[in-house]
């Protein structure tokens, strides 16, 4: 996780607030994760939250349990930063993000512009057979 957060952790690290589990991904996983991540956090910096002084981000993932088995859930949130509005088109970005974790990891994306900042919702299904540390996530789960 630091290393898709670096662009926006360098001169922001006090604005940033993490609530994460630990929890190993296998790679098949973590590539697609990582690069919704990386380019979250690009464009915080660039456009976001942390593109203003008083501009926070907030990220929360969870390991939740459902009935189809355990899912990972992160929550996205910028504060203080500019306006911002639901783009007519989708970029490059959007579309990374809605389709890498949607596609590729049989997930569900919501990116929702609000005028406070952008809050992106996403959750995947950990596949029992691949998850490095399924058993001890597994644990926390019982």
């Amino acid at each position: 996780m630091q290393e898709a957060l670096a662009p926006c952790q360098r001169d922001n690290i006090e604005r940033i607030k993490i609530r994460a589990e630990s929890i190993q991904l296998p790679p098949r996983v973590a590539l697609p994760f990582a690069m919704a991540l990386h380019e979250l956090a690009t464009n915080a910096v660039k456009y976001g939250s942390l593109s203003a002084e008083a501009g926070e981000l907030q990220i929360i993932w969870n390991l939740i349990k459902t009935d189809e088995g355990p899912q990972l859930s992160l929550t996205w949130t910028e504060t203080g930063g500019p306006l911002t509005w639901k783009p007519t088109r989708k970029g490059f970005g959007s579309r990374l993000i809605e389709r890498g974790l949607s596609r590729e990891l049989g997930g569900s994306v919501t990116l929702d512009y609000r005028p406070t900042g952008l809050v992106c919702t996403f959750s995947f299904p950990l596949p029992e057979a691949e998850t490095v540390d399924y058993h001890a996530a597994r644990a926390k789960l019982a």
